[in-house]
């Protein structure tokens, strides 16, 4: 009552259990109608007794102590989920069989982890679904494997969050040899159209992608080809615009002569 949920355990769609020194994941067999289950900021070491809730959509276990996902057991059953949040654990591999029957997950957060080599993120590859990615702070060396293995195998990624510009702890640096990150990285996810802190334009995607193939000379011939379409729209803009208001002014002209001449011949009935 004090969360205003139901008294039937099975009429509860939404379950609230954040902040309250859960240890382990249990007497949840009855609450078989949840979508959504908060178990964030407590003291949960392993994922488990979760498989019978198969209308599960939002999984948050943010926040807690756990180590290993075990997808194959831990999520075996969960195909509705659509966000998993892992973030601030203590994860540092994520299997191949942790996400591989997680056919709808879209969105996963493992911010704040020790996921820290390419190979502990492999197991990313199994679960093409996914949109969004966080991966921030997490000790990660951002270089041409993680680019080349990880992220661009990703069909359906579209929001990236992998540098932070405000938590420094643990923060993901930069490969020394990775010129040109943000464009090297909008230009091999092809579908991506958010990373880190902005958004990615198609204006963007194109100069990145002529950058990728021929280099800074490529890139500054599109910066101006872009330049040249925007003028050029103007300009058909401002042409259409002048052309409208011209045909504006031939039509109130017309209704002038029009009214005039209809109150000359009212006139010369009344003589």
């Amino acid at each position: 009552r004090a969360m205003n949920m139901y008294s039937t355990p099975e009429l509860n769609d939404k379950l609230y259990l954040h902040q309250k020194g859960i240890c382990k994941i249990e007497n949840l067999d009855e609450y078989v109608g949840v979508k959504v289950l908060w178990l964030q900021t407590n003291g949960i070491q392993v994922i488990e007794n979760l498989n019978h809730l198969a209308e599960l959509r939002h999984l948050y276990l943010n926040e807690n102590l756990i180590k290993r996902i075990d997808g194959k057991q831990a999520l075996r059953g969960l195909l509705n989920l659509d966000t998993l949040n892992l973030e601030k654990n203590y994860i540092s591999n994520i299997a191949h069989t942790d996400l591989c029957m997680l056919s709808n997950l879209n969105t996963l957060n493992v911010a704040h982890n020790r996921l820290r080599s390419v190979d502990a993120l492999r197991g990313l590859l199994s679960c093409p679904s996914l949109s969004v990615l966080d991966l921030r702070n997490n000790g990660i060396e951002i270089d041409g494997r993680l680019i080349d293995e990880i992220l661009r195998k990703l069909p359906n990624l579209r929001v990236l969050y992998l540098v932070s510009t405000e938590n420094q702890t643990a923060k993901n640096v930069i490969s020394d040899e990775l010129q040109c990150y943000r464009k090297t990285v909008v230009a091999k996810c092809r579908n991506l159209r958010h990373l880190d802190d902005r958004p990615v334009f198609d204006d963007e995607r194109r100069c990145c992608d002529q950058w990728l193939s021929g280099g800074i000379e490529a890139e500054r011939a599109e910066r101006q080809k872009i330049r040249n379409e925007i003028a050029a729209k103007r300009q058909a803009n401002h042409e259409a615009f002048a052309k409208l208001a011209n045909n504006s002014n031939r039509n109130t002209a017309c209704d002038v002569d029009s009214n005039s001449n209809e109150s000359d011949i009212d006139d010369d009935s009344k003589r």
